[in-house]
């Protein structure tokens, strides 16, 4: 099963002199700055990603980087410099992959990434690029093998499931969510979250999301410790298949896993989220006939094996 558009097997090697040129043009007198060994000296100066830990570690360092280069250089320099951070990492990617301990089938999910990637150095970026974006850390811990591109969602192995969900309402499901993260999970942490990219959002589909769930056996065997997946967001909310049908498939495909999806809060970010992007969701927000909530959605790995051992076909 792939997806439409996928370029995991499409060689990178053919594509980065272009790439580079593309950077060094744009860069013009300040080509020096993007030069390979200047943005090794940048990386030498950020700390060492910690695998066990959520890709958010490196956004404050990133922040910090992207301030200090806009002061130094100006806007339009600090960006370019981003890009040349992308750049220097997928055309290290192959040497530094042997070392990754990663499964050798996710090669092509990061191969496919980096195409993207690429598409974006060449293009000359935007201010999503800037080092001090989500976007930009993302792609960064892709590019570092951290991030582990899935379809319609990035996998994070260095996260964990937070006990509060325990004490969320309805109170009489606390047995029900004990049972499940003690009993099927083993435990609260470590798991693997879902993270959605908006450079990937045209994955946001249920072959996205169903392409996601089969590649997680591997990222099972990649993170042996991992108890399972796990992804917060407004779109797990049972309510929102009513409201907007054609996400129906977000809870569906999970359950379809072995997901349990329980009541987490409601955030400013979660109404962000839910409203920003369509009309009738605020309409009815408007109206007082929806308030956005964060759900949490488990899915534990024993579970996930199991399903996939039941649609094993082969064609991986």
């Amino acid at each position: 099963m792939r997806l439409p558009g996928w370029r995991g097997l499409e060689p990178l090697e053919g594509r980065l002199l272009k790439v580079r040129r593309s950077l060094v043009d744009r860069a013009a007198e300040n080509a020096a700055l993007v030069d390979p060994r200047e943005i090794e000296r940048i990386l030498s100066r950020l700390p060492r990603y910690d695998r066990n830990s959520p890709y958010s570690q490196m956004k404050s360092c990133l922040e910090g980087l992207d301030l200090e280069l806009s002061t130094t250089h100006g806007d339009r320099m600090a960006m370019l410099l981003a890009l040349g951070i992308l750049l220097r990492l997928v055309e290290t990617h192959e040497a530094r992959w042997a070392n990754e301990g990663l499964d050798a089938r996710l090669k092509l999910e990061f191969v496919d990434s980096l195409h993207r990637i690429l598409d974006a150095v060449e293009r000359g970026g935007s201010t999503a690029m800037r080092m001090s974006q989500d976007i930009f850390a993302k792609d960064f811990a892709i590019c570092l093998h951290r991030l582990i591109p899935g379809g319609g969602q990035l996998i994070d192995p260095g996260d964990g499931v937070p006990r509060r969900i325990l004490v969320r309402p309805p109170l009489r499901t606390i047995p029900r969510k004990v049972w499940y993260m003690l009993r099927s999970c083993g435990g609260f942490a470590p798991f693997a979250a879902l993270h959605t990219h908006q450079r990937m959002r045209h994955w946001f589909t249920v072959d996205g999301w169903e392409y996601c769930f089969r590649l997680l056996p591997l990222v099972f065997r990649s993170y042996p410790a991992l108890k399972g997946v796990c992804g917060g967001s407004w779109f797990f909310d049972p309510v929102v298949s009513t409201i907007s049908p054609t996400l129906a498939f977000v809870g569906d495909v999970s359950r379809q896993w072995g997901g349990f999806i329980v009541r987490d809060a409601i955030d400013s970010g979660a109404t962000h989220g839910a409203l920003e992007m369509s009309e009738e969701r605020r309409r009815l927000h408007a109206q007082g006939k929806y308030q956005p909530v964060n759900f949490l959605m488990v899915a534990a790995k024993m579970k996930i094996l199991r399903r996939a051992r039941e649609r094993e076909s082969g064609d991986w």
